[in-house]
């Protein structure tokens, strides 16, 4: 007869977490939150009203039910949890943050990004998260995955819908109110995101400034505000490829991007020009591409230099734009 070792007992629940609802982070601190509004702010980097709103959104689809075996953590708890999970892509393992890109199918191009835009603001990593809060590492994880996706199917037709040609009709003329550009549909500029490189991935993410990142490819409204974002594209790929090989890209040259027809300019009725999309020398001059004119064509040109004068002011916004991101969120600094 063979004596089987006997094997290592599997914890079910580790004693650290079975006092979860005792001295747990949400359980010792979140009541006193909702008492101090700055205090919450902080925290969560969003109101008390602002999470009860989007909690009262996502409840019903992140509700889980007890069982015979232990008690359901309640959808204002899954959802707190999430909002402190930020994924630092400067410290945070490469391999991860990329399966997270790419390996799962609700977090791939915009949802990924509104995920880490709009929410994760704070930047705790799930080991760090799941010893405040009393929860296993993976109970973590498969919380912020799932409320990330729910987050995403509820939240995505609100706050990012896909433009008509009324939307861009709107954007359109506030571009025009607030920079007198005329005919634009949005700056577009693109941001590299560093992150540690992924194993096996070679020069894949390696960019122009010898740093591991993917790229962030955004258009941008007058007033700062993300229309569309492409993310997920190899550092070393230029942004003028990005874009051609985003969704938007492909829907701008295939003309289904349901732009609006031309339009005679504000000052000059007798002149239609083609709606644009303003980027800066990276991306090719195109019907619906502007870019400013280069410099030789600028030097005893003053025409030209009043023009690139007006398209500068206005493509900065996208720089701008991603600089207020990266100031609220630490993952893009």
């Amino acid at each position: 007869m063979v004596l089987q070792e006997d094997q290592p007992k599997r914890i079910w629940v580790h004693d650290i977490n079975k006092k979860r609802n005792e001295f747990g982070e949400f359980h010792t601190i979140f009541h006193d939150l909702t008492e101090d509004d700055k205090k919450f702010f902080i925290y969560f980097c969003m109101s008390y009203a602002k999470f009860c709103e989007l909690l009262l959104a996502i409840e019903p689809r992140i509700e889980k039910k007890n069982t015979n075996f232990r008690e359901a953590i309640t959808p204002r708890e899954r959802l707190a949890v999430t909002l402190r999970v930020g994924f630092d892509l400067a410290n945070h393992d490469g391999d991860e943050t990329w399966r997270i890109a790419n390996g799962l199918g609700f977090l791939d191009g915009v949802a990924w990004t509104l995920a880490w835009n709009v929410f994760l603001g704070q930047g705790d990593t799930f080991r760090v998260i799941a010893l405040t809060y009393r929860m296993g590492e993976t109970t973590v994880r498969r919380i912020v995955y799932e409320t990330c996706e729910v987050i995403w199917e509820v939240l995505s037709p609100i706050v990012m819908p896909p433009p008509t040609k009324e939307i861009w009709g709107h954007i359109s003329s506030r571009i025009w109110d607030k920079w007198q550009y005329p005919n634009a549909l949005g700056a577009m500029d693109g941001k590299n995101v560093v992150f540690e490189k992924p194993g096996g991935s070679g020069s894949t993410f390696f960019n122009y400034k010898k740093e591991f990142s993917i790229v962030l490819l955004a258009l941008v409204d007058a007033d700062y505000k993300f229309i569309v974002v492409d993310v997920g594209a190899h550092g070393r790929t230029s942004d003028g490829a990005v874009f051609f090989r985003s969704r938007l890209g492909k829907m701008l040259t295939e003309g289904t991007l349901d732009i609006p027809v031309p339009k005679s300019l504000p000052n000059e009725p007798e002149i239609v020009l083609p709606h644009v999309i303003v980027a800066d020398e990276a991306f090719p001059l195109q019907e619906n591409i502007m870019r400013p004119y280069p410099g030789p064509q600028v030097v005893n040109n003053e025409p030209n230099k009043i023009y690139n004068y007006r398209h500068s002011r206005f493509r900065r916004v996208s720089e701008n734009a991603f600089g207020i991101l990266s100031k609220k969120f630490r993952i893009y600094q």
